[in-house]
Parts: structure tokens; C-alpha cells; sequence
């Protein structure tokens, strides 16, 4: 009989424990990028989205993430967000804009977020005429701190290296299209003109 009290009592614990659990806000961080390099003096996005995995709504949410001047200029956009309230299975998503200053590797870091989640009722004293009553106030609730995920290693490229890279390319592919189109505009282009010479002399012929 007492091994089935003491399984009950963990039982109803567990089950309690999990209630807790469920009744919170999950916020997932993430931190991306247009790609894996990025060219000294040119635009680079970089793309924070917040989502709420839990079942209670985040707020006060806030996020940071910091740029060295030195390194980055930021041109458009705020990594430094604050909003007052994400509902549970709601997101938000916001994007930052840099322009890299030196060219090398850059390693990504992780953007902070902080947010508070659930709050609880306190009972207020006695009112000013002295009788005894109740007032419901709202408690701050559990504050979470937690970090994004990052955006890896960043080759940043110089102006210079990045214009011979992309030349190559367009001198690659411009061969690449000659090539095939020599061998199938020729064909056409004599095709058409021995059409036209035929129908001339058959047109000719039968006049």
C-alpha cells in the first residue's frame, strides 16, 4: 500500500511539474546571413528571427547584439530591439544591414535576448478609509536570458578580389555560351539561307 501512496505522490508531482513547464514562453533565437563571405565597402544583411515555441506569451522582450566600429558600419537597421509582447506560436523578424571595413575573418556572435513570461496576483492592505480590502496587482514574472544562434565564420573580401572573382566567371560563361551557340546558329543561319534562295528560284521557276 505505501509503494502505491509513494508512486502516486511522484505521479502527481511529475504532472504538476510538467503543468509548470507547459505554462511558459519559449523563445527561439535565430541569427542568418545572406552567405558564408561578404566583400570590404558592400551591403550585408543579416537576418534575426524571434519565435515563440512555448505556451505562454513573452514580454518585455529584448534583444542585442553588437557590431565593432572599427570592423562594421551599420547602415540600416536596429540589433537593439525591444518588444512588448510575443503571443506563444508567434514570431518576429528583423533585419540589420552592415558594410564590412576590413577585409579577413570575421567570426560571428551570438545576439542576447532577454524576455519575462507568467505573472502572479499580490493582495493590497488596507484602503485609505481604513477598511480592509482587496486590490489585485501584477508581479514582474520569470525573466530568461538566451543567445542566438550565430552566423558562423565570414570571409570578408576585398573590392578588388571579389571583381576578379566575378570577372572570371562572366569570362567562363561568356566562352561557355559562344561555344554552344557557334555550332547552332551556323546550321541555322545557312539553313535559312539556302530556304530562301530555294524559294526565290522556285518562285521564279513557276511565274
Amino acid at each position: 500500500m505505501s509503494k502505491i501512496l509513494i508512486f502516486l505522490g511522484l505521479l502527481l508531482g511529475c504532472l504538476a511539474q510538467n503543468a509548470e513547464v507547459e505554462d511558459r514562453a519559449i523563445l527561439l533565437f535565430q541569427k542568418t546571413a545572406d552567405g558564408d563571405f561578404a566583400v570590404e565597402g558592400k551591403n550585408f544583411t543579416v537576418t534575426y528571427k524571434l519565435q515563440n515555441i512555448g505556451t505562454s506569451a513573452a514580454v518585455d522582450v529584448k534583444t542585442a547584439d553588437l557590431y565593432d566600429a572599427s570592423s562594421f558600419t551599420v547602415l540600416e537597421g536596429n540589433p537593439n530591439m525591444e518588444f512588448e509582447e510575443i503571443a506563444a506560436g508567434d514570431s518576429e523578424e528583423f533585419t540589420v544591414t552592415v558594410v564590412p571595413q576590413v577585409a579577413g575573418i570575421y567570426e560571428g556572435t551570438r545576439a542576447a535576448v532577454q524576455y519575462s513570461y507568467g505573472t502572479a496576483p499580490t493582495s493590497g492592505e488596507e484602503d485609505q478609509g481604513g477598511e480592509e480590502g482587496e486590490e489585485d496587482e501584477e508581479e514582474e514574472g520569470e525573466i530568461k536570458v538566451g543567445y542566438s544562434s550565430t552566423i558562423g565564420r565570414v570571409e570578408i573580401v576585398t573590392a578588388d578580389a571579389y571583381l576578379r572573382a566575378t570577372s572570371h566567371y562572366v569570362l567562363e560563361w561568356t566562352v561557355f555560351v559562344i561555344g554552344f551557340a557557334f555550332p547552332i546558329l551556323i546550321p541555322l543561319i545557312m539553313w535559312q539561307m539556302v530556304k530562301a534562295s530555294t524559294e526565290k528560284q522556285f518562285g521564279k521557276k513557276f511565274k
